[in-house]
């Protein structure tokens, strides 16, 4: 899980090049945990959002391979959990991952 913390906070990161705000937030929701990582930068672009977890698909960045969100949704499903895309039209992104407890 590690890993998954890394590479979101890696996205928001790069989402930001010139500074921004990410959050991280918790909350319990029944039998889940759920953790949302939010930032400030542009948003994903809605063209982007169907194929953002696909392995080395990449928009608007100038190094990387592609593979950490697919990386990182594939350990949170083999956890038996779930990693999604929030993202608004105001820009910003915020990824959610909800985890059985």
């Amino acid at each position: 899980m590690a890993q998954v913390v890394y590479n979101l906070a890696a996205n928001a990161r790069d989402a930001m090049p010139r500074g921004g705000t990410f959050t991280v937030t918790t909350r319990q929701s029944g039998e889940q945990i759920e953790l949302r990582f939010s930032d400030t930068g542009p948003g994903v672009p809605e063209e982007a959002r169907a194929r953002i977890f696909e392995p080395l698909f990449t928009y608007g960045k100038r190094e990387g391979a592609g593979l950490g969100l697919s990386i990182a949704r594939r350990i949170v499903e083999e956890h038996g959990g779930k990693l999604w895309l929030e993202s608004s039209a105001e820009g910003g992104a915020t990824f959610v991952l909800s985890l059985p407890l």
